[in-house]
């Protein structure tokens, strides 16, 4: 990751803490004076530039008058921001933007996904996974093509260990391209019907008859997180763009309910992820 851009986790734990200052009214000599944690210090945490402990989160928070919960899940976080994620394993297929979208997954109670021409990345299969790097970099070698499809994996192990709710919205056009061929999308797709029969993932497919919807040519994620935030995120060529501006996300939120009103039911878009096996292996 860049020196310069400070983790993700420590971003939001300064963000979470210079809003919650100003909505108790306080000023940095205020709070230094009730906590006597250092004002110097205090600013710099609010900017991102030094982490700082879970206990003394939990005593900013008491000095802001915080909901208990709210507070602890905050400290949990800093907490995390000062520790390596699992995926830094993996360092050399991490981008900082990658890096930033494997934050959100850990730490998201539930994910929202809308995708057009693919399936929902925590429901591929290896081999879908690997025909969709090959389509989009058709030089990768043999070694990166594993060491992606390791992280990938592990991704969706994660996950579902973690017990991460994922509810995917699925343009029908994204289950009539046979990518890797008719056999790997018929696998992928007998695959999606599995994790909704196991309770794993909750799939509608959004039908090609629809005249239009309010994503129209936008995928995008939202991502609920532990601590009661909220992310929005886009797909890019270059890995995505994070929105957690209030009316950025109240926008995507609006568009989420569209498209999940307007897609299939349950049972009608299973029938449907089935009648596709069929014609894919026909």
């Amino acid at each position: 990751m860049a020196a310069n851009v400070p983790p993700l986790r420590r971003r939001r734990v300064a963000e979470a803490l210079k809003r919650l200052r100003a909505q108790a009214g306080l000023t940095l000599d205020q709070v230094a004076e009730r906590t006597d944690y250092d004002k110097g210090k205090l600013s710099r945490t609010e900017r991102a530039e030094m982490g700082i402990t879970g206990d003394v989160v939990l005593t900013l928070c008491e000095a802001y008058g915080v909901d208990k919960d709210v507070a602890n899940s905050l400290a949990e976080l800093a907490r995390q921001s000062r520790r390596r994620g699992w995926w830094h394993q993996y360092l050399a297929e991490l981008t900082p933007k990658l890096a930033d979208l494997l934050e959100l997954e850990a730490d998201s109670r539930s994910i929202n996904v809308f995708t057009i021409d693919v399936i929902t990345g925590l429901l591929q299969t290896r081999a879908y996974y690997e025909a969709l790097l090959q389509l989009a970099n058709p030089t990768v070698d043999k070694q990166q093509l594993e060491q992606r499809g390791d992280l990938r994996m592990e991704r969706k192990d994660r996950a579902r260990e973690a017990g991460t709710e994922v509810w995917a919205v699925i343009n029908e056009a994204a289950l009539m391209h046979p990518v890797g061929g008719k056999e790997v999308m018929a696998a992928q797709l007998e695959h999606v019907v599995q994790l909704v029969e196991e309770r794993v993932a909750t799939v509608q497919i959004l039908p090609l008859s629809l005249p239009g919807h309010a994503a129209m040519g936008i995928p995008f994620s939202l991502y609920n997180l532990k601590d009661g935030a909220t992310f929005a995120s886009l797909d890019t060529l270059l890995g995505g763009l994070y929105l957690e501006d209030q009316v950025d996300v109240d926008a995507y939120r609006y568009a989420w309910t569209q498209l999940t009103a307007n897609s299939l039911g349950f049972h009608e878009s299973m029938s449907i992820l089935k009648q596709k096996i069929r014609e894919h292996r026909s």
